[in-house]
Order: C-alpha cells, then structure tokens, then sequence
C-alpha cells in the first residue's frame, strides 16, 4: 500500500476528537480512530500518495483547512 502522511494540524485534531469522543462516551473515541484508520486504508490503495490535511467534525466551518499546506 502506499505510504501517507498527516499535516501536523490534522494529526492533532485526529487526537483531539478520539479523546474528545472517548470522553463523552467510553469507547467511542476508539471506534472513531478505528473508523478513520479504516478510511485511511481503503484511500491508501489509490497510487497517488496522500496527505490528510484536517480531521474536522460537522460543526467546523467548512473550508476552514484550505490554507493549510
């Protein structure tokens, strides 16, 4: 499979939600990072490479990461 990357800042917003998730309700934050992880291996079969620039929930506002490189 091919290699990924985070941003820095997406890296710790994937940290930040998982424990923000797992305080609201045990175990959620770990089914979060399952899901992203599983996301990230079903995007990781396209040869392109890939670097995932923002973790964000729905209540962020949209675009918020564009400047981000």
């Amino acid at each position: 499979m091919i290699a990924y990357a985070f941003h820095p800042d997406a890296q710790a917003e994937f940290e930040y939600s998982a424990l923000f998730y797992e305080s609201q309700v045990a175990g959620l934050g770990r089914s979060f990072a399952a899901e992203v992880e599983r996301t990230i291996s079903l995007v990781r079969e396209f040869p392109e490479g890939i670097l995932i620039v923002a973790i964000a929930h729905q209540r962020r506002r949209p675009g918020y990461w564009r400047r981000r490189k």
